[in-house]
């Protein structure tokens, strides 16, 4: 009886770190893409279409903060439920048909969402630099 329970603590515990983390995923991949869109249309008509679009998914902060939001969500630290995604990545997922410790799952994943921070880091700075028509911008560091 202690493994069904414990079995359904862990599931709980790697969906809710899932749950925490696909706004951060979903917020950083858009604003990716709006500013994809706004490099392939600079001399497009509709260029300033895009870049509004482009600022406000990265507007307040935002794309700063799901990239933190990322990076708390790996570390363990900073959310409110203390997700620790690289263990839960490191516990494996049988239904998937991986396994506790899997190397090139838990690394390859682990690498995926450190290249969603950087490109949260990358849109953040990119929104900075449209924002102040400062071309420096991108080596504000934020707190």
């Amino acid at each position: 009886m202690v493994f069904f329970f414990s079995k359904v603590i862990d599931e709980q515990k790697r969906a809710t770190c899932f749950a925490q983390l696909a706004p951060y995923e979903d917020k950083i991949q858009s604003a990716w893409m709006a500013l994809a869109d706004l490099h392939r249309n600079l001399k497009s008509p509709q260029y300033n279409t895009y870049l509004e679009n482009f600022m406000e998914l990265c507007g307040d902060a935002k794309c700063y903060e799901a990239a933190r939001g990322i990076l708390n969500v790996v570390s363990g630290s900073g959310s409110f439920l203390q997700c620790d995604m690289l263990g839960v990545l490191y516990a494996g997922n049988p239904e998937q048909q991986y396994y506790i410790g899997a190397r090139d799952e838990v690394v390859s994943k682990s690498a995926y969402l450190q290249t969603l921070v950087a490109l949260g880091v990358t849109a953040h700075a990119a929104y900075l630099g449209q924002k102040t028509k400062d071309p420096e911008a991108w080596k504000v560091v934020m707190p």
